[in-house]
């Protein structure tokens, strides 16, 4: 079915034209199973000090920015992103987001999406690139401990933790503003 949707598009010669630009950067996690997890080495991901304790852990991260034929953008991230981080929430569910996040709160950081470096370049999220950091929940539905004892336990146990979606969303932003 994807192969006949992309198949049956009306498609215009890209010019023959490749951007791409990559950042890395650190993060501090604040899943504690997932620290667990690294410590036991159950995952692979490499665990960056810069003092005691589990404040100065830091895993890096990288970000991608891929355009083609001045047109194109592809956003490459390591993480799952939770689609109304990529998106933005009113697109998502056309209603009240607060209302249904964790905290009662919208989600107010800048839209990928949104970020193209120019007019006319249509932006799309690619995940898990280069890295596998699990889920990406926004900061304001992260809630570990208060899903635990419901059945949306996996995404917050497979993410780095509450501030993963601001921290990844800032980094690309920076990313974004460099491309001139």
């Amino acid at each position: 079915m994807f192969a006949d949707l992309i198949l049956g598009a009306q498609m215009e010669e890209l010019p023959p034209v490749l951007n791409a630009k990559y950042t890395t950067f650190m993060h501090t996690p604040t899943n504690l199973i997932l620290m667990l997890a690294v410590k036991a080495q159950l995952v692979n991901n490499q665990v960056y000090r810069d003092g005691i304790g589990l404040r100065h852990v830091k895993i890096a991260m990288e970000e991608g920015y891929v355009e083609l034929g001045g047109r194109v953008g592809l956003c490459l991230f390591p993480v799952e992103l939770y689609p109304e981080v990529f998106r933005g929430t009113q697109i998502i569910n056309g209603g009240d987001y607060a209302a249904v996040s964790w905290e009662g709160t919208d989600w107010d950081q800048p839209i990928p999406e949104q970020m193209a470096p120019r007019e006319g370049v249509d932006m799309f999220a690619l995940h898990l690139c280069n890295d596998s950091l699990g889920y990406c929940v926004p900061d304001n539905n992260f809630a570990f401990f208060g899903h635990i004892i419901g059945d949306e336990i996996a995404d917050e146990v497979l993410s780095l933790g509450k501030y993963t979606a601001s921290t990844v969303v800032t980094e690309f932003e920076k990313l974004m503003q460099s491309i001139g």
